[in-house]
């Protein structure tokens, strides 16, 4: 009995530093992930002169002043309106074109095991932005969709579509297909089986799909830069228009940015349960 004691104490030890090192490893990794919003959030309620101050100040009077010049000139709340229009309505108007297409593909899965048309959706993910920019900018300028409202609704549309099709065609075939298959039996179509049955079953896939979208939409630069102004811009355009000749006013953009972060990290924390549901069901199967 002692000796396997003495013989199982190491094992144990080992087992607490394991999990030691692994703990403080994640909070290190969180640390590092989090530390830029932390410092903005602390600068945005500083002075010019103490965002510059060297060393770094810790101990400051706190002014809401950055977050009164964002909602003074009405600047702020106009961009933040194209952002909020942009990303929730492009992934909207994708879901009611992605979601049909990720369960026929799905359905393919099931009877035929054709991937071809999933391979090419997927494919679409990796061609770079650059590559296209320029075909997509003589498009928007004939059809005079340059700097409009919906330009920006399209272009964020066929951006979000293939995303969530690849992740809802992986959370569709988790699904029971003896519940889909047992309704054709009966009778119900295509359009009856998708809405009453496989919808109500995919509540969690659709929110982590359309929150992920979001979050892209929310936080893209590129195309929003080369193809819109100031009519149809988005935070980021705003948040980089401070970028100037006479130099960067730190306070004043942390504070802009604190803004224009604060409704994305909000959602994030509040569908945080859906999200982590969403991307794990099906991951290990019974």
């Amino acid at each position: 009995m002692s000796k396997r004691t003495r013989t199982m104490a190491p094992r144990h030890v080992q087992h607490s530093l394991g999990s030691f090192l692994l703990t403080f490893t994640t909070f290190v990794i969180v640390l590092l992930i989090f530390f830029p919003v932390l410092w903005i959030s602390i600068n945005a309620f500083k002075t010019e002169a103490d965002a510059y101050a060297s060393p770094p100040l810790f101990i400051f009077k706190p002014i809401l002043l950055n977050i009164e010049h964002a909602f003074g000139g009405g600047e702020y709340l106009h961009y933040l309106f194209n952002s909020i229009s942009a990303s929730v309505g492009s992934v909207l108007l994708a879901n009611v074109f992605a979601l049909p297409i990720a369960f026929y593909m799905a359905e393919l899965k099931w009877k035929r095991g054709t991937d071809g048309l999933f391979t090419w959706v997927l494919s679409t993910r990796f061609m770079p932005v650059v590559g296209i920019i320029l075909p997509l900018y003589v498009i928007f300028n004939t059809l005079h969709l340059l700097d409009t409202k919906i330009g920006l609704l399209l272009i964020y549309t066929s951006v979000s579509l293939p995303l969530i099709v690849v992740i809802m065609r992986s959370f569709f075939l988790e699904l029971p297909y003896s519940i889909i298959e047992a309704a054709v039996i009966e009778g119900g179509g295509f359009l009856t089986v998708f809405t009453r049955i496989v919808m109500p079953l995919s509540v969690a896939g659709i929110s982590t799909s359309s929150i992920l979208a979001i979050i892209f939409n929310w936080n893209e630069y590129f195309l929003a830069v080369s193809l819109n102004g100031r009519n149809a811009g988005t935070l980021p355009i705003y948040l980089a228009s401070f970028i100037t000749s006479e130099g960067l006013y730190w306070a004043n953009v942390s504070g802009i940015a604190l803004l224009a972060i604060l409704p994305i990290l909000i959602m994030g924390w509040l569908a945080q349960r859906n999200i982590v549901q969403g991307l794990t069901l099906g991951a290990v199967k019974g």
